[in-house]
């Protein structure tokens, strides 16, 4: 089975996530059929994430801080949410890709 950076891919969307105390996942997808992967990085958190469709909550999800960068692949990303860890917002900064 090959990666999902294995698949040729162009960026097409750009998109800040804040990431407050309601958990939130990404809106400005390509379409389902045209999206191949995203590349997120967290520009300032702390954060929590899942990418299983399950929101995640401050203690619960895996933890993120500024700088981390993750793969989503097309499934992952759709059911993709995040919540803030503590009192201060984060900051999510991802490029989403579709099949060149």
């Amino acid at each position: 089975m090959s990666a999902i950076t294995d698949v040729p891919a162009i960026p097409v969307a750009y998109e800040e996530l804040t990431v407050g105390a309601i958990p939130v996942g990404f809106t400005n997808l390509p379409s389902a059929g045209q999206l191949v992967r995203s590349e997120a990085r967290v520009a300032s958190g702390p954060i929590n994430w899942r990418k299983d469709g399950t929101a995640p909550t401050t203690v619960v999800g895996v933890p993120a801080f500024d700088g981390d960068v993750f793969q989503l692949d097309r499934y992952e990303v759709v059911r993709f949410q995040a919540v803030r860890q503590g009192s201060t917002n984060g900051l999510i900064r991802a490029t989403h890709f579709v099949r060149a």
